[in-house]
């Protein structure tokens, strides 16, 4: 069984542990939730006036379970303020869907070291610019650099960097993990890889760790895991990295196809080659029932790196 959390001073408790009210808004939190039975819960609550959903905050692999929900296209949304994605980049096509029902969608990014949210951007501003977690809040500092610590221009993607009065003093008695995340003036190395454009909006391009190098160049999977998103049999995916005898490293896809497709490895190569460069295409494609995800809803990339040097193709690539 599991047991309830305390709730904080000045929220109301409301459903347990995935929902509570601020204000009289009332918020449902989808994290790392894997039954759907949340989602009927959140539509059973839109159908009593008294018992409105007004926000949802999930990763997106939440809202694509909610975009396939059977009654998603028959409920009545018309109360939903707005809903709040984070922990993974955005697929825009998830917000494109969303926003032809008139809602509105807007991404964020925060970190336990950080805070909860260390960006914002406008209604207005998140309709134009799919994919963006905005621009910092103020007393944020933001930098994008290479890996010599240098500032990369607009457009580049390098380490996101944050200094401010909410960033964490370190790891409580660990100075090793202090010193490696936190240098000496202050600034915090999140790990993530992001983007900046001409005006200033960050656009996360997925974790350092998970980047890897083929014949040469960076590849950020979370651009492939996007794209394949896009194909209408493709429930879920996530693409590694992995030793290759000529390139280096090539793209490992594994992938979770929705309930009575059938994706092949030529069509989803097709798919990507409308959309990616050549060298960005995964090399293998392994079909899985399920992705394996920490209780906050992340893929556990170790995990398919595992699996991928048992099944026996990590020698085969050619």
């Amino acid at each position: 069984m599991r047991r309830k959390r305390s709730v904080p001073q000045g929220v109301n408790s409301y459903r347990g542990e995935t929902s509570f009210e601020v204000d009289g808004v009332h918020y449902f939190l989808v994290y790392g939730l894997k039954e759907l039975a949340q989602l009927e819960e959140i539509w059973g609550c839109n159908r009593q006036p008294k018992d409105t959903a007004e926000e949802i905050v999930a990763k997106y692999e939440k809202f694509t379970s909610i975009l396939d929900h059977p009654s998603f296209d028959a409920t009545d949304l018309s109360s939903l303020r707005c809903l709040y994605s984070g922990g993974a980049p955005l697929p825009t096509w998830i917000a494109e869907a969303y926003q032809r029902r008139g809602l509105l969608f807007k991404q964020g990014f925060g970190m336990t070291e950080v805070g909860v949210n260390c960006f914002a951007m406008t209604v207005e501003e998140s309709a134009r610019r799919k994919g963006s977690i905005g621009k910092p809040l103020m007393f944020t500092e933001t930098r994008l650099v290479d890996d010599e610590g240098r500032e990369v221009p607009p457009g580049q993607v390098g380490e996101l960097w944050l200094r401010g009065p909410h960033v964490c003093r370190g790891y409580w008695n660990d100075p090793e993990a202090t010193a490696a995340a936190l240098d000496a003036d202050g600034w915090f190395h999140t790990g993530d890889l992001a983007r900046r454009d001409a005006e200033g909006f960050h656009y996360i391009a997925g974790r350092r760790k998970d980047m890897f190098i083929s014949g040469g160049v960076n590849v950020y999977p979370a651009e492939i895991e996007a794209a394949l998103l896009l194909h209408p049999d493709v429930q879920d995916t996530a693409v590694i990295g992995a030793p290759h005898p000529v390139w280096g490293e090539a793209g490992v896809a594994f992938v979770v196809a929705r309930p009575g497709h059938g994706p092949t490895a030529d069509t989803l190569s097709a798919h990507l080659a409308e959309r990616l460069a050549k060298y960005k295409i995964p090399r293998i494609f392994q079909f899985v029932d399920e992705l394996p995800r920490t209780p906050y809803g992340k893929v556990v990339k170790a995990d398919l790196q595992e699996r991928f040097a048992r099944s026996g193709e990590a020698s085969g690539q050619s």
